[in-house]
């Protein structure tokens, strides 16, 4: 176990022997892909779904979530060593202060902030409050014991036409640990309703396919990388139109649905094609989605959603 902590403590003799046989199976194998000497690990630029925390902390393997900016020198909120709370940035670090500001967005003032931006006075007064708090443009929840939880970026706020605030990411975080559905780009500015644009887990499906003696075009399927970095980026129309992939793809959009209030729920959405790439300036480099460019880049399809 990781630093002499007992995962067992507290279960039921039935349970802990349940744990036990899975840390002999999976789990320990798991650490030891880790060198044995692992303690810990931090993660931050994007967040880490609760659910996945979870699953490592109860493998043993302690991740630490913290957040900060460039603008910021870096760390404003790290979780603590043995007080990790899955799904959040953690409280406060050390000679940090922060706030939340009547909208919902974390602001923060400490010695390690910048004073200002090079040669941009307007970008300066546009990033500070009067009192001198640096805008960090996260909308953000405070949870117990003073510990923040990234809602979604401020930009990123979907507001439909119905006056209602929806979060991307709460919504599109729902599939990180999807089996068959990868990525999934929430829509619904000025609009009626929320829509997505859902690209499969083609990998997941190739093999589902092949498997099951299911027909596809294979000359319109396209890789990128080799070895086990290797993954499909694309297929043809006739692989996203098989009615067990849409099958299975709607069930993994309803069951998310039931996380969500009604007017966060997805009503419509179309399966493209394609993943949402970095080469055609779709996602950045921490795999962050580029709403606008991917709604321009897929206006057909979000047209038909909204027909």
């Amino acid at each position: 176990m990781s630093e002499g902590i007992d995962f067992t403590e507290g279960l039921s003799q039935e349970l802990k022997e349940k744990y036990l046989q899975a840390d002999a199976a999976v789990f320990s194998r798991v650490r030891a892909l880790l060198g044995g000497r692992y303690r810990f690990a931090f993660s931050a630029a994007g967040g880490l779904p609760a659910d996945l925390c979870k699953i490592f902390m109860a493998m043993g393997v302690r991740i630490i979530e913290g957040y900060g900016l460039t603008e910021t020198c870096n760390t404003t909120n790290l979780n603590r060593i043995n007080k990790i709370l899955p799904g959040s940035i953690g409280p406060l670090a050390v000679n940090v202060e922060g706030r939340i500001a009547e909208d919902g967005e974390w602001l923060v003032r400490g010695d390690n902030v910048i004073k200002e931006y090079w040669n941009n006075p307007e970008a300066t007064r546009e990033a500070f409050t009067e009192d001198g708090f640096f805008k960090t443009g996260d909308i953000v929840q405070e949870l117990a014991n003073g510990y923040i939880k990234i809602i979604d970026r401020k930009k990123a706020i979907l507001v439909l036409d119905t006056g209602k605030n929806v979060p991307a990411a709460k919504v599109e975080n729902l599939f990180s640990l999807s089996k068959y559905v990868d990525q999934v780009c929430a829509i619904g500015d000025d609009r009626p309703f929320l829509g997505a644009l859902v690209v499969p887990n083609f990998d997941a499906f190739v093999a589902y396919f092949k498997q099951n003696g299911i027909a596809y075009d294979e000359s319109a399927v396209q890789y990128v990388g080799e070895g086990t970095e290797r993954i499909c980026v694309k297929v043809g129309p006739d692989f996203v139109a098989n009615e067990q992939l849409k099958a299975m793809v709607d069930a993994e959009i309803q069951a998310a649905n039931k996380s969500l209030e009604d007017f966060e729920t997805i009503k419509r959405y179309v399966i493209v094609t394609r993943r949402f790439l970095e080469s055609e300036d779709e996602v950045t480099p921490t795999l962050k989605l580029k709403r606008r460019v991917i709604i321009k880049h897929f206006a057909d399809e979000v047209e038909q959603i909204y027909a």
